[in-house]
Order: structure tokens, then sequence, then C-alpha cells
């Protein structure tokens, strides 16, 4: 027994987390096949001490059947729970179930259209250190073309040093139970998908540092039943909005000259005026803005813009001059 009590604080450690229950959040709304794929990925998880909370949008009759099947499948505890129907937001599950938890172990969050791979539990629970309550692994976006999506722990840190909105979904990430109710409320009412994972795991790392596993132990799928919507990768962006004009860049970005806060511009319509190639436009919309009108009237920088925009759909792009009564306009 003498190499149990070398470096027994490690193996301690290792041993006690080994023995942790690691809760998997199941968010789901009427899509019973995709559900049952999700659920199958679970019973194949290498670790076992895990307990499901299958959360339905509305009740569901049919869920309930499914995760009472899975229940007598074999050693994981799955459990039914069910919501008042809120528009299929994927939030509003998750929350509903971190509020069922207590305050030890660990949880992650498997959306029904998702999967995970068998080592996926281990892996995370394995890499967990003392005081280090946050993990994140890579997933693969699986549509018809395979293919990892862009994460790694330079591209975290980008985000999280500029503090603007990078897309993180949920699969991506095990808090602890304490951590996870700790916070939640970062949860509630946002509705924008492609934001709102990231702004709880946000909150998670300002308390935790997160620890970054490269390994891909899961997949997000795009499927006609799927609703998630194509992510948009913000660090490239970033990266060729300094490459045009780092400048501009480093004003709005890093020194934040406009003053605004997040306050200001959650849920706010924007006229940025004078919108050069976008890049304020894009920090609005980053930062929770509703809509912008990127007002520019000089037609090679309006060109500009439009490219650097494309993808946000609600950022509008005018090219005019916005002037005072009685001064010329610029087309």
């Amino acid at each position: 027994m003498i190499f149990i009590i070398t470096g027994k604080t490690q193996i301690g450690f290792y041993i006690q987390n080994k023995m942790k229950q690691v809760n998997i959040i199941v968010p789901t709304y009427k899509r019973y096949n995709l559900l049952k794929n999700a659920l199958d990925s679970i019973l194949l998880q290498t670790y076992k001490n895990i307990n499901v909370l299958v959360v339905a949008d509305g009740h569901d009759s049919k869920v309930e059947e499914i995760v009472s099947e899975y229940n007598k499948a074999g050693d994981i505890n799955f459990r039914y729970y069910n919501i008042e129907h809120d528009g299929n937001v994927g939030s509003k599950p998750r929350i509903y179930g971190i509020e069922q938890l207590n305050d030890d172990g660990y949880v992650c969050f498997l959306d029904d259209d998702n999967v995970i791979y068998p080592t996926y539990v281990e892996t995370l629970i394995n890499a967990s250190e003392p005081n280090n309550y946050v993990l994140i692994c890579q997933i693969i976006s699986k549509n018809e073309n395979d293919r990892i999506l862009p994460l790694n722990a330079e591209a975290i840190d980008t985000c999280l040093t500029f503090n603007v909105l990078g897309h993180i979904d949920s699969l991506n990430f095990m808090v602890s139970n304490k951590l996870a109710k700790l916070c939640k409320d970062k949860w509630i009412n946002i509705s924008d998908i492609i934001t709102h994972d990231f702004n709880f795991f946000k909150e998670c790392n300002s308390h935790s540092k997160y620890k970054f596993i490269s390994e891909v132990l899961g997949e997000h799928r795009k499927t006609p039943e799927s609703f998630i919507e194509e992510s948009i990768d913000y660090v490239k962006l970033l990266e060729k909005f300094k490459n045009q004009d780092s400048f501009i860049y480093e004003e709005i970005f890093v020194w934040n000259e406009y003053y605004c806060t997040d306050e200001e511009l959650k849920d706010a319509t924007i006229i940025d005026i004078g919108a050069n190639k976008g890049y304020f436009s894009v920090y609005a919309i980053m930062h929770g803005a509703k809509k912008v009108f990127a007002y520019e009237p000089n037609k090679e920088t309006f060109d500009k813009l439009c490219e650097n925009v494309k993808q946000f759909k609600n950022i509008i792009p005018i090219n005019v001059a916005v002037h005072k009564p009685g001064v010329s306009s610029v087309n």
C-alpha cells in the first residue's frame, strides 16, 4: 500500500473524480428518432456513473415513454422532466435541469440532435484538476462534409480577452454542478442560439479557468430536423478586420473608444453613421444588439462593408450619407 501513500494527493483526487456523478441534461422537442440516437450515445459511455435528465419543452408522453424504456436498459439512470412549452429555446430546459442538481458532481449538455463519443465523459472527468471546474473539448460538425468546428485555446482566449461573443456550443463543455448553478442566469432570456452558450461559458470561466482538451469527443449534427444554425467564425472575422485596418480594429475591439456597455447594446437597434467597413456594426451585434443600420456613403468603402457583414442578417448596409438639414448628402 506504500505506492498509494506516495503522491496521495494526486492519486486521491483521481480516485475521487472517478467516483463523481456526471449529469447529462438533454433538452428535447418532438424529435424522437434523434433523441434516441442521443440517448444511445450515452448508453455507450465508458464512464458509467451518469445521471441523465431529459427535459421536454412541453409535456410529451412519447418522450416520457422513450425515457422509461432507456431507464430499463442498463446501469445509467434516465429521468424525464418537462417544462411549459417556451418556443423550443434550449437554454430553458438546461436551466431547469441545472436547478434539479445537488452541489456535488459535474454536468454536461447534450441537445437531442447531437451525439457524444464513448469516451466523452471519461475523458473530460479525468482531465479535471483541483480548483478547475470547466472542461472544454473539440466537436465535429456533422453534415454533408464532416469537419471539426474550429476551436482551440488561442481562439477561446481571443474571444474572452476582447470581450466579444464567440461560438461555443453547449456540447463542448462540462462544468461542476455548483458552478453551473452559480452561472445559469447567463442563459436566461437569451434567444440567440449562436451566443447564449458562449455567455454561459464566459461566466463560468470568470470563476474557474477552463482547461482545453484537443480530442474530438462529440458530433454537432446538421440534419433537416435540426434548428441549429451555422456558426459565424468570429475569430477568423476579427483577424480579417485586424489585417484590413489594425488601428480601427484596436480602437473598437481592444480600446473600446465608443465606451458602449453590453447593457446599452443588448436588444438595441443601432444606427451606425459613417459605418466605414463595418467594424462597430459587427461589435454591436456581438454584444447583443438586435439590429444595426450601417450607413456608409463612400462606394468603395461601402462595398468592403457589405463584404465584411454579409454573414449577419441583422446588419443592414445602406449606401447614403446621414446629414443635418441644409447640408448636402454624399451618395
